[in-house]
Formats: C-alpha cells, sequence, structure tokens
C-alpha cells in the first residue's frame, strides 16, 4: 500500500522513530509510548497534492516494567513477598 501510494503521488515516505520515553523518568523504571488517536482531521498538502488522515500524537506512559510473554508464575515474579496467581483466561494477576 505505502509503495503504491509513492508511485501514484511520486513522493516518499520516510519512517522517523519516535520516543518520548527518552527523556521520561520514571519510578518503575518501565516507559511506554503510547499513540494517541484524536477525532480530527490532519491534512498535508505539498507540491499541489493533498492527503488527509486522523491527526496523531505520541506520549510518554509510565508503567510496570513487568513482561506480557511471562505466561506462568515463577518464583521471581513478584517482589517483596507477594504472591502470584492465574484465573481461568490464564491472566496472571
Amino acid at each position: 500500500m505505502v509503495l503504491q501510494f509513492q508511485e501514484d503521488t511520486g513522493a516518499t515516505i520516510a519512517m522517523v522513530g519516535i520516543d518520548m520515553c527518552y527523556r521520561e523518568i520514571c519510578e518503575g523504571g518501565g516507559c511506554n509510548n503510547k499513540l494517541l488517536v484524536y477525532d480530527e482531521p490532519n491534512m498535508v498538502t505539498t507540491d499541489g497534492q493533498s492527503v488527509v488522515g486522523v491527526k496523531t500524537g505520541v506520549t510518554a506512559e509510565c508503567a510496570c516494567t513487568v513482561s506480557t510473554n511471562v505466561r506462568s508464575c515463577t518464583p521471581d515474579y513478584c517482589m517483596n513477598g507477594g504472591t502470584c496467581t492465574m484465573n481461568d483466561w490464564d491472566v496472571i494477576r
């Protein structure tokens, strides 16, 4: 789809990595980049061509550093004497 758009418009689309956590200091040590999508359009016009999409943004969000790839309760999963349990849908709590 991107290649087709570039061929049709003659434009080049460059991806720029955005890391809002680069300067964020989170007490728990974990930070996630959260994508924000707004209910308003965003229009870009260049060389007589216009492209309209949704307005977006990225913000830093401090979060727990627990991995979402953990599939079972391991001895080191919880800290400070906490107990790990799994519910009926295999979600760790």
